[in-house]
C-alpha cells in the first residue's frame, strides 16, 4: 500500500463508518492510473468507483461473494434475490442475483448490467425500484 500512497498525488481516506473488507478513499486522483500502481505492484487489490468514493478490495472480494456468504446462513439461493444498486461495485451482485433494479443515477455501465432501471434517483429511485418488483413479482397475490 505504501508503493501505491507515494506514486499518487493527493490520496486521502474518505471518513465512513468502520469497514472489515475494504478502505474507502476520497475521489482525489485518477483510478486508472490507481489500478494500474497497484498491478504492477503486484498487489491483488483493486479500486472500485461507487460514486460515493473509491472502493480498495481484494480482487477476490465483492459484493456477489458476500451475498453467496451471507445466503448460507438463511438457506436461500442467489437466483431467489432481488438486487438494487446504482454503482459499479454492484454489478457482480447484479449477475449473481436472480433480479437486479439499477437507480436512476446509475452509470449506463451499471444500468445495462441490471435487468431493470428506474428512472429516479436516490430515495425516489428506491420507491420507485420497490414500485416495480411488487408489480412485476407480487401482483394479484394476496
Amino acid at each position: 500500500m505504501i508503493i501505491f500512497l507515494k506514486k499518487l498525488d493527493n490520496v486521502k481516506e474518505k471518513p465512513s463508518f468502520p469497514r472489515l473488507t475494504e478502505v474507502v478513499l476520497q475521489r482525489t486522483f485518477d483510478r486508472e492510473e490507481g489500478n494500474r500502481i497497484l498491478k504492477e505492484g503486484g498487489l491483488p487489490i483493486i479500486i472500485n468507483d461507487s460514486k460515493y468514493g473509491y472502493h480498495l478490495n481484494y480482487e477476490t472480494i465483492n459484493k456477489a461473494k458476500g451475498l453467496l456468504t451471507a445466503l448460507k446462513y438463511f438457506d436461500l439461493k442467489a437466483s431467489e434475490i432481488i438486487a438494487i444498486g446504482d454503482s459499479e461495485i454492484d454489478v457482480p451482485m447484479f449477475s449473481t442475483c436472480g433480479y437486479s433494479v439499477a437507480m436512476g443515477n446509475s452509470s449506463e455501465y451499471v444500468k445495462k448490467n441490471a435487468n431493470f432501471s428506474v428512472n429516479a434517483k436516490m430515495g425516489n429511485g428506491f420507491l420507485e425500484a420497490i414500485q416495480h418488483i411488487v408489480d412485476r413479482f407480487f401482483k394479484g397475490e394476496g
